[in-house]
């Protein structure tokens, strides 16, 4: 109904931005508050660059619609999370699935992100051909990337550093350099050795 009277269509513009609904069962709430002339509050945990839509405020303090990697908060709103996360990987050799993906599930609950926030993994060229590593990127659809060794000592930032990995792989740490290198932003949780 929103296409067909000409109004912003929050679903549609979620798809075209790669952004995932994670209570879909929302838009229609939205849909028909717009329908009935009222704007959609939005609350953004990112910068918004440009003109919203008509139809669409920004409000931080009351909200109907938010934009967000956090899992907490309330369930009265629709939650859209853009895959913005890059995970960093280093594992031992070997190291199956299972295993890695109960690690990134403890991950996810520590950090409290929603699992559609990753948009991939990253790790050391060594690690390019670690079958746990490329069936967990699988399983999840997620591309896998990796970095030499001069390419991750390169990296600028407060590392947890590790002389096992330092000694098997050249450099003092691979999942916190490749989250940071591959992402080209900030690291937002430490090695969870």
């Amino acid at each position: 109904a929103t296409d067909c009277n000409g109004l912003f269509s929050i679903d549609v513009w979620a798809g075209e931005h790669k952004i995932r609904i994670i209570n879909p069962e929302r838009i229609k709430e939205i849909s028909m508050g717009l329908l009935e002339g009222k704007s959609i509050r939005l609350r953004s945990l990112f910068p918004v660059e440009g003109k919203l839509p008509e139809g669409v405020i920004d409000d931080k303090e009351e909200y109907d619609v938010i934009l967000t990697i956090y899992t907490g908060g309330g369930e009265k709103e629709l939650r859209l999370v853009p895959p913005v996360l890059t995970l960093g990987l280093g594992c031992k050799k070997d190291v199956p699935f299972q295993v890695i993906e109960e690690a990134f599930h403890r991950l996810l609950k520590e950090a409290g992100c929603y699992e559609e926030a990753v948009c991939r993994v990253c790790s050391i060229d060594m690690k390019a051909g670690e079958a746990g590593i490329l069936d967990f990127c699988e399983a999840h659809s997620l591309p896998f990337q990796t970095f030499s060794v001069v390419q991750l000592r390169k990296v600028k930032g407060d590392f947890t550093p590790s002389p096992f990995v330092e000694k098997v792989t050249g450099v003092d740490n691979v999942c916190e350099r490749s989250a940071v290198l591959g992402s080209g932003g900030e690291l937002l949780v430490r090695d969870q050795t």
